[in-house]
């Protein structure tokens, strides 16, 4: 009997050391305000959830300011200068993708102004033109964007 009631003694410590250990981990996990969907915020006390809001507003901002991925931005943590700064970020990231003209479909052309859109509509003419005349890849080639002294030069460069 004696063993039994240890044994027990050690199983319900072994219990609340583990839950202990997981709202430790739980309470880490949540402070670095990184990984919101994994933050068990019922475990939380008032203070703590305090703390935590404005660690994942921290980290939200970090994000979203780098202008480098929108869709990981919660715009709706944002105060409306933050959103103004972090709009101006994609914009700005949004026009080094696009003025490469290497990546047509990575580049969102309603952020660009009339002037931006021709500058990105020549580099994509550009880089075509470029891919084209290699003659290696026809099938990435778009012919529509070609002059049709381009297309001649093409066209022999693929035989």
């Amino acid at each position: 009997m004696k063993n039994l009631s240890l044994t027990f003694c050690l199983g319900i410590a072994a219990l609340f050391g583990g839950v202990s250990a997981s709202w430790g981990n739980n309470l880490e996990t949540c402070l670095s305000g990184q990984f919101p969907t994994l933050c068990n915020k019922s475990l939380l006390t008032s203070k703590q959830l305090t703390q935590v809001q404005n660690a994942e507003r921290a980290e939200n901002l970090k994000t979203c300011i780098s202008g480098q991925f929108p869709t990981l931005c919660n715009k709706s943590l944002l105060t409306s200068k933050q959103l103004t700064q972090v709009q101006n970020a994609e914009r700005a990231e949004n026009l080094k993708t696009c003025i490469s003209g290497q990546f047509p479909t990575l580049c969102n052309k309603s952020l660009l102004t009339s002037k931006q859109l021709t500058q990105v509509q020549n580099a994509e003419r550009a880089e075509n033109l470029k891919t084209c005349i290699s003659g290696q890849f026809p099938t990435l080639c778009n012919k529509s964007l070609l002059t049709s002294k381009q297309l001649t030069q093409v066209q022999n460069a693929e035989k």
